[in-house]
């Protein structure tokens, strides 16, 4: 880790790059349309200083994909992230179902480099929502730029946008207890 003492203009030793990323936007699983998302986030322990980097994941296969990350890390340490995906979705329903996902590491107890480390997703959203309903803009359905995660001491809270019947990008806000 490195200090720059004239604030950013250089610093000692050589960059680490931490992740290398073309500009890929999430697509929709039903139809060729893009999310528009927030590609990577960053959380610091303030106790160690130590930073915590997420960012967006794409495979080949569409229900797999996570994205609009967040990254926090609470008073003991816990590294908490956040992120959208199509896991519940059906195929050929013409609809997209999303859902918004907490895991957590604390890296006292494990390696957090490991993804066996990481405790099993819990599900944030009451039900899924359809993506397809948000608003459309020239980069992707859009949901908005304001949500993410916060520590609050041990514990967790989001704020998280979905749609719903009246409302195509409705705010939630979800406390995560201690995990």
């Amino acid at each position: 880790m490195g200090r720059s003492t004239d604030r950013g203009a250089t610093w000692p030793g050589e960059p680490i790059i931490a992740a290398t990323q073309s500009f890929v936007l999430p697509r929709l699983p039903d139809g060729d349309d893009t999310v528009r998302s927030g590609l990577i986030d960053i959380g610091m322990d303030r106790d160690t200083g130590d930073l915590h980097m997420v960012w967006e994941q794409f495979t080949d296969r569409e229900l797999e994909q996570a994205f609009l990350p967040s990254v926090e890390v609470s008073d003991d340490g816990t590294i908490g992230v956040t992120y959208y995906n199509f896991q519940n979705d059906t195929l050929g329903d013409s609809r997209s179902d999303s859902d918004v996902w907490f895991i957590h590491c604390h890296p006292d107890f494990a390696d957090c480099n490991d993804a066996e480390s990481w405790s099993n997703s819990k599900r944030l959203t009451p039900e899924s929502f359809d993506y397809l309903a948000a608003p459309d803009s020239n980069l992707g359905y859009f949901l908005g730029d304001y949500v993410g995660l916060a520590s609050a001491g041990r514990d967790f809270v989001t704020l998280l946008s979905v749609t719903t019947d009246d409302n195509p990008a409705d705010a939630i806000f979800v406390p995560i207890r201690g995990e």
